[in-house]
């Protein structure tokens, strides 16, 4: 018997609670229901600089507005700091100062509120904003490239940069100094053929407000198997006195030459001038320096064997 009452104050107490429930989840909906005006603290963002112009600072950072909104419509407010952009594109000018007008800026506020919300006003200050002028520079793109190549090959020409040139844009007193940009460090190990590689420009810490128009650069470069030959190169003396003769020894150089297979087959001793000044010599010295003043065209390296060659006079 005891068991059975016990039972039904239990359901009671179950249907009471449910009821209570009930009657608030009612209560609370009717309240979110109605319409509220409440102050509101936005954070704000700026986008849409213009172009020669570096945002560096506004005269507020958020802006309170006063909204008219159901409670349902406040209720995500209540979560965190709010957010709202500024569009700095059609910013204004009078007197040095740059500004967006009250009405501008409540325009935009308003466009980006939720459905359901009304704007009811806004603080009366105009919005200041600070900017420094922008200057461009264009400077050469230096690459730190690596480029070990394989045995029994060269690189023909220099690498090739797109773009070679890169043009930054940021405050006088930053790009002032700027010279010349580089890539980041990279390298290419026993390379034998042509090569095409992306890399990224390096900005320094200095450059904290500029700008880069590119960020990266192609570097590329053309690699080819060279053969070598040992060329006997006669020797020429300049500058030699009136009425003498001279012979040097050896009257010819060998000169190790490195160039295309097809190439070295068609050189001739003819198209180098290996050139001894007698100017150079020395009265207590029989040695003549050597210059290799001309050597013919895709011939890639060329070394002599000898540096200097020994002479003696002959009186005519």
């Amino acid at each position: 018997m005891a068991k059975k009452k016990n039972t039904n104050n239990r359901r009671k107490t179950n249907i009471f609670i449910v009821f209570l429930i009930c009657s608030a989840l009612i209560w609370l909906i009717s309240k979110l229901s109605e319409t509220y005006n409440q102050r509101v603290s936005f954070d704000l963002s700026f986008v849409n600089s213009p172009d020669s112009l570096l945002l560096t600072g506004t005269s507020k950072e958020s802006v309170d507005v006063r909204l008219s909104a159901s409670g349902f419509g406040f209720l995500g407010f209540n979560f965190g700091r709010n957010a709202l952009t500024i569009d700095l594109s059609k910013v204004r000018k009078a007197h040095g100062s740059y500004y967006v007008s009250r009405q501008a800026y409540e325009k935009q506020i308003e466009a980006q509120l939720p459905g359901g919300m009304a704007l009811l006003g806004v603080d009366q200050d105009t919005l200041f904003v600070y900017f420094d002028r922008l200057h461009a520079k264009e400077v050469p793109i230096v690459p730190k490239l690596m480029v070990e190549l394989a045995q029994n090959h060269l690189l023909e020409d220099s690498l090739f940069l797109s773009p070679s040139f890169v043009t930054i844009k940021g405050p006088k007193t930053e790009i002032d100094s700027v010279e010349q940009i580089y890539t980041i460090s990279q390298t290419l190990p026993n390379v034998s053929q042509d090569f095409s590689i992306k890399l990224d420009l390096e900005k320094h810490q200095g450059l904290v407000n500029t700008n880069f128009e590119v960020n990266s650069v192609e570097i590329s470069g053309k690699v080819f198997r060279f053969s070598e030959q040992v060329i006997k190169i006669p020797v020429r003396v300049i500058n030699l006195p009136t009425g003498v003769e001279i012979k040097t020894f050896p009257n010819a150089v060998s000169i190790l030459c490195k160039a295309r297979m097809e190439r070295l087959k068609s050189m001739r001793p003819a198209e180098f001038d290996l050139v001894a000044d007698f100017n150079s010599a020395r009265a207590d010295n029989k040695l003549l320096e050597l210059q290799l003043r001309h050597r013919p065209e895709g011939l890639y390296d060329a070394q002599m064997m000898d540096k200097e060659v020994e002479f003696i006079l002959i009186r005519r």
